[in-house]
């Protein structure tokens, strides 16, 4: 398939309704940005060797998926950030964003920062404090307090957990052929992590389930 092709696929957004409905939300306060491959072929290390990228976010305490985009291979990551984070805070209620430096921008900092969080962006060596806003005191926190930020930041390993949860329940590759089946796959598997770990949390932090049923006429 030619890198054109991949280019073209279409952006997908999942956004989790049912885990949603768990009352403490205080776990996911915070979300992590991160791409993996959504193809056969991938190999440690984040090298995609054929196919497109599914790029999430997820709470740092129960590692449930709050958005998902799937792009082509070559789409550019600082790009993908808002849309995560406005799919996510449409559900939760977050406190801190943590994403490495290739979703660093001063756009994307100010998305993070209307949604009432906190971005903990990692800065690239090039990187400066120049400019104004949300950017620049990020900077500024980070050369003057690096150790508090980094260890806000260090939550995004989280993230890393949760693609392995899901590779390891459900396989690392994919055995679809086309675009449109691997998307759909990809977001099955997503979808069946997110209900395992609903229905693990509903034990481990004691919720009752509640499930609504339709009265027969």
């Amino acid at each position: 398939m030619s890198r054109s092709q991949y280019a073209e696929m279409a952006s997908i957004r999942m956004k989790m309704d049912a885990p949603i409905q768990i009352s403490n939300l205080g776990p996911e306060a915070v979300m992590q940005a991160h791409t993996q491959c959504a193809a056969p072929g991938f190999h440690g290390g984040g090298e995609c060797l054929s196919g497109g990228r599914a790029t999430g976010g997820c709470g740092v305490k129960t590692n449930i998926v709050t958005a998902v985009e799937i792009h082509g291979q070559w789409a550019s990551d600082v790009k993908l950030l808002p849309a995560l984070v406005d799919a996510t805070a449409q559900n939760f209620k977050m406190t801190e964003v943590s994403a490495d430096k290739g979703y660093g921008s001063m756009k994307n900092a100010d998305v993070i920062a209307k949604t009432g969080a906190t971005p903990f962006i990692a800065f690239a060596a090039h990187h400066t404090g120049s400019g104004s806003g949300t950017w620049a005191k990020m900077y500024h926190y980070f050369q003057f307090r690096k150790d508090e930020f980094l260890a806000h930041y260090h939550k995004r390993s989280n993230v890393e957990s949760t693609f392995s949860m899901m590779k390891r329940k459900f396989g690392d590759g994919l055995r679809s052929k086309t675009d449109v089946a691997m998307v759909n796959e990809t977001l099955c598997k997503i979808l069946a992590h997110n209900l395992v770990v609903l229905i693990h949390e509903t034990h481990e932090l004691g919720i009752e389930p509640v499930f609504w049923s339709t009265n027969a006429a």
